[in-house]
């Protein structure tokens, strides 16, 4: 069996075994992972910023209805942060789970480059809805959400330090999937 995150629902199979660690928002949630060695959960519960789990929600109307997976990605569309490969995954993933969502919360210099590779892809259920700045869209994004995806990769020698996405999808009691290139991996 695998592990199981606070809102009760399976992990996956193999990830505990597949897993260098987890971060959690808190010490309660930790207690609720099972299948992972207690030495490999890190409770981050020392956020500075704003508490998206107290940040009143606004209405947001997304293409993926309330019963969806809903994948998470929020940040600059630039190369630094992955998208392709997340894209190209996502791809994979929408192949094995059809009622999957991937909604893509930024913009940037590669948002048509990334629209076409998700056209291009075949990937029906992507949803690129632009720059986040509402702390209440923002807040209601972080609650409809499954995950947080972050899939920083080094590009040129640059790589992203400690995004601050991660902590506030933490700070709303949300998993957070990351690529081990994320400042915040070791």
């Amino acid at each position: 069996a695998g592990a199981t995150d606070t809102r009760g629902k399976e992990i996956g199979h193999g990830f505990a075994e597949r897993t260098t660690f987890v971060v959690t928002p808190d010490g309660k949630v930790a207690a609720t992972i099972g299948g992972i060695a207690p030495a490999r959960i890190f409770v981050a519960n020392e956020y500075p910023g704003r508490d998206y789990a107290l940040v009143p929600p606004r209405p947001i109307a997304l293409a993926a209805g309330p019963a969806r997976p809903v994948l998470l990605f929020l940040g600059r569309l630039v190369e630094v942060k992955g998208v392709n490969y997340l894209l190209r995954a996502f791809a994979v993933v929408e192949r094995r789970r059809p009622d999957a969502a991937l909604v893509i919360a930024g913009d940037g210099p590669q948002r048509a480059e990334l629209e076409a590779l998700a056209a291009d892809l075949g990937i029906r259920s992507v949803e690129f809805i632009g720059l986040v700045s509402d702390p209440g869209i923002k807040s209601a994004l972080l609650r409809r959400a499954s995950a947080m995806v972050v899939p920083s990769v080094r590009t040129r020698g640059i790589a992203e330090g400690g995004p601050l996405v991660v902590l506030e999808a933490l700070s709303a009691g949300l998993p957070v999937i990351g690529s081990d290139a994320l400042g915040s991996s070791t």
